[in-house]
């Protein structure tokens, strides 16, 4: 089922910018991610900062996701997670025919077993 959760302010180790919006630069769909948190993007350093065009047809594959985050450095407690869910997100953004879909911040920490939620 189709559905938005909303949840309360949670602590959190780790904040993730992550959106998806067509980019006139590339003339592609775009992803762009950060491990640098969310709130302030606009003040995150370019080098933190992956802008990643990939093939609409193909959509967001989890590769490009691992890759984006490996070259920006993130930590590798936070890639598995990330990798498993975000490419989930194109369907929504395409099937929905949405033209921008941005999370901001995604918040994860560890849950009672240790694994990242």
């Amino acid at each position: 089922a189709n559905g938005v959760t909303f949840e309360a302010a949670v602590p959190a180790e780790h904040e993730i910018y992550f959106s998806l919006s067509v980019s006139t630069h590339f003339r592609a769909p775009t992803m762009t991610l950060t491990h640098k948190g969310g709130m302030d993007i606009e003040e995150v350093d370019e080098a933190h900062i992956a802008r990643i065009p990939f093939d609409a047809l193909t959509g967001l594959k989890a590769f490009v996701v691992a890759n984006a985050l490996t070259d920006i450095g993130a930590p590798p407690e936070i890639i598995s997670p990330l990798v498993q869910q975000l490419p989930k997100l194109w369907e929504l953004y395409h099937d929905f025919g949405m033209t921008a879909l941005e999370l901001n911040p995604i918040r994860m920490r560890p849950d009672r077993r240790g694994k990242l939620t």
